[in-house]
Order: structure tokens, then C-alpha cells, then sequence
């Protein structure tokens, strides 16, 4: 006898009546399909809190990275501006710079929350 004959005829013998046999091969098939209903559902959710993850990463890594560019490039700016001074090129070379203070500590005091620290 095959391995199959010899299940069937324990199962038949089990339970004598169609009803039964065909009530438990449904609930099977149902059983089986709501298991992998649960987890292809469960990929599905998991990629997408994923994907939904690395978007604000990047939008967050994007807005750093336009918030620093703006940031150097405004100090660049300033940088310039004092370094075409006159007064400044000359404190600089001279090392006196009485003359260039009281503009700096103004230039401090206007931009204090930039440069708190200094």
C-alpha cells in the first residue's frame, strides 16, 4: 500500500462521514489562506513603515544639508565683506585692531543668537 492509501484509509476510518471530511479539507484551505493572507499583509506593512523610514531619513538629511550650505555660504559672505574692508586689512596687518573692535563687538551684539559662543 502507498503512503497515501494508508493515510486516507486512517482518515476514513477516523471519521466515517463525508460531511466531516469535507468540512475539515475547508477549514484547512481557510486555515491555510488566512496564514498567508497574515503574512503577506505583514510584508506589505513592514515595507511600507520602512520605505515611509529611510523617506523622512532623507528629507531630514536633505534639509540638514541645505540649512548647512546656507549657513556657510552666508558666513562666506560675511567673511568677504569684512575681508574687502580696509580697516580690517590694515588691523590685520598692523595687529592693532583698536580700530576694528567697537565694529566687530556691534557686528556681535546685531548677530548674538548666530554666534553665542564668541
Amino acid at each position: 500500500m502507498s503512503e497515501n492509501n494508508i493515510l486516507t484509509t486512517i482518515f476514513f476510518r477516523k471519521s466515517k462521514s463525508l460531511k466531516v471530511l469535507l468540512v475539515t479539507v475547508v477549514i484547512a484551505i481557510v486555515v491555510f489562506l488566512t496564514v498567508i493572507l497574515i503574512v503577506v499583509s505583514y510584508n506589505a506593512a513592514y515595507t511600507a513603515v520602512e520605505n515611509s523610514y529611510i523617506n523622512q531619513i532623507k528629507n531630514i538629511n536633505d534639509g540638514l544639508n541645505f540649512t548647512m550650505k546656507s549657513y556657510f555660504e552666508q558666513q562666506m559672505q560675511i567673511a568677504d565683506l569684512y575681508g574687502s574692508k580696509n580697516s580690517v586689512r590694515d588691523a590685520i596687518l598692523s595687529g592693532d585692531y583698536s580700530k576694528v573692535t567697537k565694529e566687530m563687538q556691534s557686528f556681535l551684539k546685531k548677530h548674538s543668537e548666530k554666534y553665542e559662543n564668541i
